[in-house]
């Protein structure tokens, strides 16, 4: 996996360069707000530590499409994403560090259904490495063919 910051948030690959979440660390109560970058930047570049943060990643395409659709078709459709769902609710009961799950319309897709994960991790981590624990979260979503 790939992270590349961007701003505030980060941006999360997988090794086929496939954008498969983002990261919104929790960086506290920043002040003053017109220096926020540049606080943040300097939080990165020391490696201060957070405990919580905020993992935005699609969940569900209905792969509805344009036209008519004949009922069948319909029900394929509704029990493939039911399927999906239940599996999406057994992986993350079973992630401790997910303490709050919402879900919305992607931002890029009203096909699409998108999750954010309010994390809180068991142990402070590094802004610089963060990786390391984003890693394993992800990879128990890619292994059970969620992402």
């Amino acid at each position: 996996m790939k992270i590349e910051r961007e701003e505030m948030y980060f941006k999360i690959y997988d090794d086929n360069n496939y954008l498969l979440a983002y990261f919104q660390p929790e960086y506290g109560n920043i002040q003053p707000k017109e220096k926020e970058l540049e606080i943040i930047d300097r939080m990165i570049k020391e490696g201060e530590k957070i405990e919580e943060g905020l993992l935005y990643l699609p969940m569900l395409k209905f792969n509805l499409r344009e036209g008519e659709l004949d009922i069948y078709t319909v029900r394929e459709l509704i029990e493939a994403a039911l399927n999906k769902i239940n599996t999406w609710i057994e992986c993350l009961k079973s992630i401790e560090e997910i303490k709050n799950v919402r879900v919305v319309v992607s931002h890029t897709d009203p096909d699409m259904l998108a999750l954010l994960l309010d994390l809180r991790f068991r142990e402070a981590i590094r802004l610089d490495t963060i990786d390391m624990p984003l890693s394993s979260i992800l990879c128990r979503f890619i292994d059970n063919n969620l992402l």
